[in-house]
């Protein structure tokens, strides 16, 4: 899923940050395309250097909140104060 390796996909899944939608009998993880699109925002907002745990709370927010966020971090990054966050 999107050069995504199936370790990390198990990390997301134990920290319930994203769910496979079903278990196949043989154990895989199998995904919608609506859980495809949210492993693609978790990517967009791992690529601009927010950590695993601020990315689970930005997608329980709104997109204002989210828009707001995104503008904070730019500005810390234009101002040389991002830290990159695995």
């Amino acid at each position: 899923m999107a050069h995504v390796s199936p370790r990390a996909l198990r990390h997301y899944d134990d920290i319930g940050l994203l769910r496979p939608d079903f278990t196949s009998p043989a154990g895989y993880r199998l995904y919608s395309e609506a859980t495809a699109q949210r492993l693609r925002e978790i990517l967009f907002y791992k690529a601009v250097g927010f950590d695993l745990m601020e990315i689970k709370d930005l997608l329980q927010q709104s997109t204002e909140e989210r828009r707001s966020q995104l503008i904070s971090r730019r500005q810390r990054v234009q101002n040389g104060g991002a830290e990159r966050h695995g």
